[in-house]
């Protein structure tokens, strides 16, 4: 008779699968070939969707978060190269023009915001794609690198924002996939023979 219960199975993936590589050890050493398959063939899905998840939550603090802020500091420097190249045809100082290009409340300072550095890029690519012949032939300054940078952080910002949805998927599939396990283990826990430790 086994020492461990079928209806006492761990609760944690890890110990899970401490259990069912056991298992499988054990039913492969005594010839139950097929047992041991349909254990391992249980265990497998059930890490896969639990790296998955745990992958998924940590991926907006190591991944999403800081390729934001990639974006933002890409914006930023867009901006200063701007004023820089604008300053010959716009004036050191701010005036109506600069308004135009986006620049308003009588300042040329970068936006503190992000929303307020989002707006002034649009405002930058509009008055860049009405004058073309102030953008740098290099194409560091452009309207088409504007829209580059705001396509970038909005592709950004959508995954982030779609994020918590895949993280809740994944953690279904991997309940799911777990459920499978320790179904498959149940049976065979119950039919086994002798200690399992």
């Amino acid at each position: 008779m086994s020492t461990l219960s079928p209806s006492r199975l761990p609760e944690t993936v890890d110990d899970l699968a401490t259990l069912a590589l056991r298992l499988i050890s054990r039913l492969t050493w005594q010839g139950q070939h097929d047992n041991a398959l349909g254990i391992r063939q249980a265990l497998e899905p059930a890490l896969i969707r639990h790296r998955e998840y745990l992958a998924l939550r940590t991926e907006p603090s190591k991944i999403l978060i800081p390729a934001v802020h990639r974006a933002d500091a890409a914006i930023v420097r867009f901006i200063g190269l701007c004023k820089a190249s604008l300053r010959s045809s716009l004036g050191r100082r701010w005036n109506a023009t600069w308004a135009e290009a986006g620049f308003g409340d009588g300042t040329l300072a970068v936006p503190a915001s992000f929303r307020g550095r989002e707006k002034l890029l649009k405002d930058l690519r509009d008055f860049l794609r009405t004058h073309p012949d102030l953008e740098s032939t290099d194409g560091d300054i452009s309207a088409v690198k504007a829209e580059q940078l705001l396509a970038s952080l909005h592709a950004v910002r959508m995954t982030l924002h779609h994020h918590a949805a895949r993280q809740r998927a994944a953690q279904v599939a991997r309940r799911r996939a777990c459920t499978a396990l320790r179904k498959r283990l149940r049976m065979t826990v119950g039919r086994a023979p002798g200690p399992l430790s």
